[in-house]
């Protein structure tokens, strides 16, 4: 019996070369599947996909100036994660494979708020959530504090 990977990947020929042009992977959060797919370039003509398992992931952040900081949107928690390329090379299935190891650094308990997506702000990370009709901002205090809603919102 054939071994089927989980998720197949089509691309036209240039995508590995711009990646690997760009040093940069693609991140894809699919809550109905549960995983977070990073695409990074194998080659300029090879993809690979390492795809990870969370509970309902959603939105996905970059930190603007730290690159080596992402955090991400799960069902009920945002999750931040720091890159740590020397432990990378120690990764037990695949010792000297991976240039990076984002392991988590900060858990922020948020509950049910579908956070559909992120940003890193100044002062704090910034969401969509939509159960509240709200952007909102995470808190160390609360599970979030409402930065913005439309006016057309009478109440969170």
């Amino acid at each position: 019996m054939k071994n089927i990977a989980p998720f197949a990947c089509t691309f036209t020929p240039h995508i590995p070369e711009l990646l690997q042009q760009l040093n940069c992977s693609i991140g894809i959060s699919t809550y109905q599947a549960g995983k977070l797919v990073l695409i990074s370039p194998k080659d300029n003509e090879h993809l690979v996909q390492l795809p990870r398992t969370f509970h309902k992931p959603m939105g996905i952040a970059k930190h603007p100036s730290d690159a080596n900081k992402i955090a991400l949107a799960c069902r009920d928690e945002v999750i931040v994660f720091k890159n740590n390329a020397e432990l990378a090379q120690f990764y037990p299935k695949a010792p000297n494979k991976y240039d990076g190891l984002f392991l988590p650094t900060v858990t922020y308990k948020t509950n049910f708020l579908d956070i559909h997506d992120l940003e890193f702000g100044k002062d704090g990370i910034y969401g969509v959530n939509t159960l509240f009709s709200c952007i909102m901002k995470l808190s160390e205090d609360f599970n979030f504090e409402p930065y913005w809603k439309p006016s057309f919102i009478s109440a969170l």
